[in-house]
């Protein structure tokens, strides 16, 4: 076998092996969910509102109120998806409905930030629209690039060795 059939039966190799390369290793990053600064209302009281992704609210569901995983407090939403918490101190709270945790940091009226929002919105629902994938990210996945270049590299090979084994007249 001589040095040159050793290289390209390596370069196949190594574009096989990158087709095996789990699509994790190409993606970015996970970011962590943000916390979002609320302020209370009189009387220490987390106001909030439940939407749907399309920003309707959602009537009557339940919420619930966590900090440093324990539940403080539960309740349901009003026709209008809103909903209360009081007698809270400042801090870190998570607000589940559904399948959708929030995180807040939650501060007095006389120490938030002026950023602070007047009350938490939770989005609930995944929004998700099935079979809507963009043709783009297909041609860009790491087994459609890593077969490109197998092919890339395979072919003119094939082509190459066929040549060599037939016969001119």
């Amino acid at each position: 076998m001589t040095s040159d059939s050793a290289f390209r039966r390596f370069i196949v190799c190594l574009a096989v092996a990158g087709m095996c390369l789990p699509t994790v290793a190409f993606s970015a990053p996970q970011k962590a969910p943000a916390v979002a600064d609320v302020k209370l209302q009189e009387g220490a009281m987390l106001i909030g509102q439940v939407v749907d992704p399309q920003g309707a609210p959602v009537a009557e569901t339940p919420v619930s109120l966590h900090q440093n995983g324990k539940e403080v407090a539960k309740g349901v939403t009003t026709a209008g998806g809103l909903f209360a918490f009081s007698g809270l101190k400042q801090g870190v709270y998570q607000v589940a409905s559904g399948n959708t945790v929030n995180a807040y940091r939650v501060w007095t009226v006389q120490t938030a930030p002026p950023a602070a929002q007047q009350a938490a919105m939770v989005v609930v629902g995944d929004g998700l629209v099935r079979g809507q994938r963009p043709l783009g990210s297909l041609l860009t996945g790491p087994l459609v690039i890593g077969g490109a270049i197998a092919a890339a590299i395979a072919i003119p090979i094939a082509v190459a060795n066929s040549h060599h084994g037939s016969s001119s007249p």
